[in-house]
């Protein structure tokens, strides 16, 4: 998700706990921007990257994602 700050801010479910991580960098404004999410369920590490930058890393203790059947969000919430 997009925060008014910017910063992305990802989520992942892993054994049915909310993981969350939000970027140390902000998107610039007026131009393009790649950014990839990482999680790796082996070593629970979750990473945000902006345009090659240093990534945003945090660990949690390992395990893998919860399937679910709902729709991928990508953006915000509607409304």
């Amino acid at each position: 998700m997009l925060e008014q700050s910017r910063q992305i801010h990802a989520r992942v479910n892993v054994g049915g706990e909310q993981r969350s991580l939000v970027s140390a960098g902000a998107l610039p404004v007026g131009e393009w921007s790649r950014f990839a999410v990482h999680y790796t369920a082996s070593t629970g590490e979750m990473k945000i990257e902006i345009d090659g930058g240093t990534p945003t890393i945090e660990t949690f203790p390992p395990g893998q994602l919860t399937g679910t059947t709902d729709a991928l969000l990508i953006g915000g919430p509607a409304g």
